[in-house]
């Protein structure tokens, strides 16, 4: 298992059809490339997290999302994981943050635990 392991995913935009998608109908959504969730995991045993907004993306369901990733990873459980997060755009302004944010912390912790997806 590596000690440490840094992702990112990158953000969304939707450009048309943001609200119609709910009624089965398409969107046209680009990625912004440049709009990137970075995800450092490290093992240790202290505790760090650096956003743009705390207020938006709490560290008590950051943690909550990690440790629920770990279950599924046997090398991860029991361990203690910093969780380094630098956000491109805030999250909670329609950019897909949130989906980034999981895509990149799943991308770590496998790579983190060196498991393929």
């Amino acid at each position: 298992m590596l000690n440490e392991f840094q992702s990112s995913a990158c953000t969304k935009m939707i450009l048309f059809g943001e609200h119609v998608v709910l009624y089965g109908l398409p969107a046209i959504a680009i990625p912004l490339k440049k709009q990137r969730v970075e995800v450092k995991l490290t093992l240790d045993s202290s505790e760090n997290v650096s956003s743009m907004n705390m207020k938006m993306m709490p560290w008590k369901l950051m943690k909550a999302d990690l440790n629920t990733v770990a279950g599924y990873l046997p090398s991860l459980q029991d361990k203690e994981i910093d969780i380094d997060v630098k956000f491109g755009m805030p999250p909670g302004v329609g950019g897909g943050v949130s989906a980034a944010w999981s895509v990149a912390l799943v991308r770590a912790a496998y790579g983190l635990s060196e498991v393929e997806l």
